[in-house]
């Protein structure tokens, strides 16, 4: 069976955006690049598969047939890799630090630093160990 080459992901994420938003101007917005090299990459992309993607008009751009099966596709990879994405994340174990002092130093400060810690580095605990 035949390789087939996948068209490069820069222009599969304008094709998804442009469907999504109707407007390569929004995204353009949306992935922070101008409108012309989001219209670059769909010219990438339609050479690249040989036919349109989008109709173009004066109210904007619409998914043809081809269009609509691809946007399938991404809307499917897209999720299933932010899905990954977010299961790495979560699943990474939290981090800790831990300081070693006499409870003398450290007893005003536990409260307000522990609190500040959590809130500055999420995913991370703090473990005090007191020293007699």
């Amino acid at each position: 069976m035949k390789k087939i080459h996948l068209p490069p992901l820069g222009a599969l994420r304008a094709f998804h955006a442009v469907a999504s938003c109707s407007s390569f101007k929004r995204a353009g917005e949306e992935l922070n690049v101008s409108a012309t090299a989001i219209s670059h990459q769909i010219k990438l992309l339609e050479s690249i598969l040989a036919c349109r993607v989008f109709e173009r008009s004066a109210r904007g751009v619409s998914l043809t047939e081809t269009g609509e099966i691809l946007y399938a596709g991404t809307q499917r990879a897209f999720a299933a890799l932010e899905q990954a994405a977010a299961q790495i994340m979560h699943s990474q174990q939290p981090q800790s630090l831990t300081v070693t002092t006499t409870s003398n130093f450290l007893d005003p400060l536990v409260g307000a630093a522990s609190g500040r810690f959590q809130g500055g580095i999420p995913g991370h605990r703090p473990a005090v160990t007191y020293q007699r």
